[in-house]
């Protein structure tokens, strides 16, 4: 994002910017150059209608040192390269520009158009005196100031298409860094603090244009405000977990305690059930003791009742002696 989005942007807005001003430039060249031509033909147009008036009458006269002289004021303009003056097919008067301060007369045609050489353009118009004609004005024209103020022209044109072409890339370029460029560093930016696991999703970014990089920044933030409701309801199912964790590790402890308790209780009963054995071991020597002499008790009371038979016999048995000895 530092240099390869921004970069490739830069890249198609100088090229979009600056084919634009080319073309502009390339169209206001042509304006120039139809101007400057244009410019060209409308003078032409009016210099032979207002010399061939004038030549009227030196031509009538058959003055040609004033011919000369309306043909030498019309050679200062930059444009006109030769005059010439024909008079029933033969050459009156001719001048041409040798780049000196006077011009000079030519002979002949052929030594004019030797002289001259290519021009870009003639123009013809007849010289009339009411309504006779009395030759015929040629005036020869060269681009040389033409294209050299065309050239003027075209190096304005480069000049003023780059400076505006600069301008025009720098206010897009700050455009685009406010509207496109800043909204997306600012989403990469909280991005990477998420993937790094130090983000505040409790801030958003503001959304600051109603296009797509708006739209995309609000989708932005509600994904960052689902993402800060998923975080806290894992906050606290987390809580809820630590506290259940807690108390299973409390019931653990408890029943850890409650196992250790019931086996002691176990320990305690077995040594009672281990005392109570000794016991019943002992009542039961003791049950059989007690038998034993209830055994021999019996004996003797048997034998005690015996005897008690026996007396009671030897008793009756006296009585009997004794009532019969009274009744006698």
């Amino acid at each position: 994002m530092k240099t390869k989005l921004q970069g490739k942007i830069a890249l198609v807005q100088v090229l979009v910017v600056f084919l634009v001003m080319g073309i502009m430039g390339y169209i206001n060249y042509n304006d120039s150059k139809n101007g400057i031509f244009g410019k060209m033909e409308e003078e032409s147009a009016n210099i032979l209608a207002r010399l061939s008036n004038a030549l009227a009458v030196p031509m009538w006269n058959y003055d040609k040192q004033e011919g000369a002289k309306l043909l030498s004021i019309e050679l200062l303009n930059e444009d006109i390269i030769a005059v010439a003056v024909e008079q029933e097919g033969e050459l009156w008067l001719a001048m041409m520009d040798n780049g000196e301060e006077e011009a000079s007369e030519v002979a002949s045609l052929e030594e004019l158009d030797q002289e001259i050489g290519d021009v870009y353009m003639k123009k013809e118009a007849p010289v009339m005196h009411g309504e006779d004609e009395l030759g015929l004005l040629r005036l020869y024209y060269t681009d040389t100031a033409a294209m050299r103020e065309l050239r003027g022209e075209m190096r304005q044109i480069v000049f003023t298409t780059v400076l505006m072409g600069v301008i025009l890339t720098l206010a897009i370029s700050v455009v685009l860094h406010f509207m496109v460029i800043k909204p997306i560093k600012n989403i990469l930016r909280r991005l990477r603090d998420i993937a790094e696991g130090e983000a505040d999703l409790t801030k958003t970014i503001e959304v600051l244009s109603k296009d797509e990089i708006g739209e995309f920044v609000g989708y932005f933030n509600q994904f960052i405000h689902s993402l800060r409701e998923l975080a806290v309801n894992i906050k606290e199912s987390g809580r809820k977990s630590l506290v259940t964790g807690h108390n299973v590790q409390q019931q653990s402890e408890n029943a850890g305690q409650a196992s250790e308790k019931i086996a002691e209780g176990l320990t305690d009963i077995k040594d009672s059930f281990k005392g109570l054995a000794d016991d019943i071991d002992g009542s039961t020597a003791a049950v059989e003791q007690i038998l034993g002499n209830i055994n021999s008790l019996r004996d003797r009371i048997l034998e005690q009742s015996s005897a008690v038979s026996e007396s009671s016999a030897s008793i009756e048995e006296m009585v009997s002696s004794i009532k019969a000895i009274s009744d006698t």
